[in-house]
């Protein structure tokens, strides 16, 4: 009897230490110092969880992977009509919107001289374009192929240009009065600063990116080309990203999304972790990631850092377990004295604390 209650002490000792309950709290301690160094904040422990299983990241594309600011590249009339006329209809339509693509617009007649036409009964359609009645009393659409499509006008006489464009990376807005298309303009918007280096965080750890926006497929694939993205979920309006990104969860997957509130709200919503840039401290901060800057690489570093986190919290909990259990076992059947099994499991033990110690260092 007392030989086996000093195998099953050694063996409760082995096992049922210190090091075993804490080494994980340890990890996940370090992984939120880490976060709060660079101004990430996970909103919960069930956040940090979360993120360390997101295995799809779903980019808003403008204003995380691009800038947001785009500029008028190309003004291509068709037919008989001038550039100039192109330019001042598009802005005469765009004058009452404060978007991104209406201020590039409304800056490119401003640098050339143009004044924007006198466009009255302006309607937005949200993702789409502006349709309104232009100063010579014809109807006016300014807007995307799937608006020109909407209201039944035909681009195939400027397809080959607006495929060239496309192929650039660019953003197509087409141009109609009175129900024939007049001109395309072609807007280059640049990429964000790490937006290559946020990818490969991405990347490294096994989590897929996807890039998702309303532009054009080909636009969206020379875009995804040059940030190494394969997956494209193209030509997908703000209203309907957060569908978008419940079918990307369909087949069980966790997925993240990266974005800006409150644009990207309706997307952000629908995720199971929301990272969104700029919103710690904001008074609706209720994002699963909140980041103090609007760096699109702390994004993608919080996602890493929990995934590693998560890894190395595995890594330190069999560094302490498998040294005690391996010597239970030579224990348990006579192999090893008593004493090596407690012994054992203090080695593993201050192993993992040496190793979480460096990564520290």
């Amino acid at each position: 009897p007392l030989v086996i209650a000093m195998f099953a002490v050694a063996a409760q000792t082995a096992l049922a230490n210190a090091g075993v309950a804490q080494i994980g709290a340890l990890h996940v301690l370090e992984a939120v110092l880490v976060a709060l160094r660079r101004g990430i904040v996970f909103r919960s422990a069930e956040a940090l969880d979360k993120a360390g299983r997101v295995a799809v990241a779903a980019f808003c594309a403008r204003g995380t992977l691009l800038l947001g600011e785009p500029e008028v590249t190309n003004i291509e009339p068709v037919g008989e009509t001038e550039p100039e006329r192109v330019l001042a209809l598009t802005a005469g339509a765009e004058a009452g919107e404060t978007h991104p693509m209406a201020t590039a617009v409304l800056r490119a007649a401003r640098v050339r001289g143009v004044r924007p036409d006198g466009v009255r009964s302006p309607n937005v359609q949200a993702g789409l374009g502006v349709t309104a009645v232009a100063s010579s009393g014809q109807p006016l659409v300014v807007g995307s192929r799937a608006l020109m499509l909407k209201e039944r006008i035909s681009v195939a006489a400027a397809e080959p240009k607006i495929l060239e464009l496309e192929a650039m990376g660019r953003t197509v807005l087409l141009v109609a009065l009175g129900g024939h298309l007049v001109g395309v303009m072609g807007l280059q918007d640049g990429l964000r600063p790490g937006a290559r280096a946020a990818v490969q965080h991405l990347l490294d750890v096994g989590v897929e990116p996807v890039l998702l926006s309303g532009d054009a497929r080909e636009t969206c694939e020379a875009i995804g080309r040059a940030l190494d993205i394969e997956h494209i979920r193209p030509e997908v309006l703000p209203g309907d990203r957060g569908d978008e990104v419940r079918r990307l969860a369909a087949g069980g997957a966790t997925v993240a999304v990266v974005g800006r509130s409150p644009g990207d709200d309706v997307a952000l919503a629908a995720a199971d972790v929301s990272a969104a840039l700029s919103s710690a401290g904001s008074s609706t901060a209720e994002w699963g990631v909140q980041l103090a800057s609007d760096d699109v690489r702390d994004a993608a570093f919080a996602i890493r850092l929990a995934h590693r986190a998560k890894q190395e919290a595995r890594l330190g909990l069999l560094l302490t377990v498998v040294p005690g259990l391996g010597a239970s076992l030579g224990v348990a059947f006579a192999l090893l004295p008593p004493a090596v099994a407690p012994l054992s499991a203090v080695m593993g033990t201050v192993a993992a604390l040496f190793r979480l110690r460096s990564r520290e260092g």
